[in-house]
C-alpha cells in the first residue's frame, strides 16, 4: 500500500482505500479478521471504515460475514468520458454483430497492467461465453490486452512489458509482432478449453488503441459461420466504432438528420 507524507495523511481515507484495494485483489470473500490481518491493523481500527464502505455499497457481506468488493467503483468510472461514450457507441454495434455471428462480444479497456471488461452483449440465439462486467486480467494474458500492447506506442508497451516475468517476455514479443502484422489477435483461450479469443482494436483520433472489441468464440455446430467470415464482420464492427468515436458529435448529428 502506498503511503503519503504525514503532513497530508488522512488516516480514515487511507484505511478505506487500503481495504478496497485489498478486497479488489482477492478472488475470494474475506472476513473482518482476515482484512485486519492482511493490513496489519486491529479489528477495532478498521471496523467503522468497513461498515461505512458496506453502507455506501463499495463492498458486500455474505451470510458468513465475509466481505467482497462490488462493482460500484467500476460503474462510477464507466460513467465518465471517454468510456461512457465508448459504451454508448459500441453497444448497438455489438448487438448487430452478436446476432450476425451467433456469439457474444464485449469491450475491454486497458487499466495499467491489466485489462477490464466495461461492456458486453450476449448472443441472443443460443449458448455462448459471456464474461462479467469488471472482469480483469493481466494485460499480456488476454487477447485484447495483447492486441492493445502490440499497437500502442512503443515506449508505453516497453514499460508494461518490463514488468512481466522475464520467462514470458520472449514468447510474448514474438506474439506481438504477429499481431502487428495483421492488426488483430486470435488465439486459443488460456482459461477455457474449446474457446478461441478474437480481439480487434478500437482507436482514438491519434490512432492509439484505447479499447478492444472481443469475441470469445465458442464453436457449437457445423452451421456456424466460417471463422474468416466472423473475423471480417467483427473487424468491420471495430472499424465502425472507431469511426464513430473519432467523428465529432455534431457531425454525427448532422449526418443523421440529413
Amino acid at each position: 500500500m502506498t503511503r503519503i507524507s504525514p503532513a497530508y495523511a488522512t488516516p480514515a481515507l487511507e484505511k478505506g482505500l487500503d481495504i478496497l484495494e485489498l478486497l479488489g485483489a482477492r478472488p475470494d470473500a474475506t472476513t473482518l479478521s482476515g482484512i485486519a490481518a492482511a493490513l496489519e491493523r486491529s479489528r477495532n481500527e478498521i471496523f467503522r471504515v468497513v461498515r461505512v464502505l458496506e453502507a455506501r455499497g463499495y463492498h458486500s457481506r455474505d451470510e458468513h460475514d465475509r466481505f467482497s468488493v462490488t462493482d460500484r467503483m467500476f460503474l462510477i468510472a464507466a460513467r465518465r468520458p471517454p468510456f461512457a461514450t465508448l459504451v454508448d457507441v459500441a453497444t448497438p454495434e455489438m448487438r448487430v454483430l452478436a446476432a450476425a455471428i451467433g456469439q457474444s462480444c464485449h469491450i475491454t479497456i486497458p487499466a495499467g497492467e491489466r485489462t477490464v471488461l466495461i461492456a458486453r452483449v450476449e448472443n441472443p440465439n443460443t449458448i455462448s461465453i459471456a464474461l462479467p462486467l469488471g472482469h480483469n486480467l493481466p494485460i499480456h494474458e488476454t487477447a485484447s490486452g495483447r492486441a492493445i500492447l502490440a499497437l500502442m506506442p512503443k515506449d508505453e508497451s516497453d514499460r508494461l512489458i518490463a514488468r512481466i516475468e522475464p520467462q514470458a517476455v520472449r514468447q510474448l514479443c514474438a506474439r506481438l509482432a504477429l499481431i502487428r502484422s495483421r492488426a488483430y489477435e486470435i488465439s486459443p483461450g488460456i482459461r477455457t478449453l474449446g474457446v478461441v479469443d478474437m480481439s480487434f482494436p478500437i482507436f482514438d483520433r491519434t490512432a492509439r488503441p484505447i479499447a478492444c472489441l472481443g469475441v470469445p468464440l465458442l464453436r457449437k455446430r457445423p452451421a456456424d459461420l466460417p471463422i474468416d467470415r466472423m473475423i471480417a464482420l467483427a473487424r468491420a464492427t471495430a472499424g465502425r466504432i472507431t469511426a464513430a468515436l473519432v467523428t465529432p458529435r455534431d457531425s454525427r448529428t448532422r449526418r443523421k438528420v440529413v
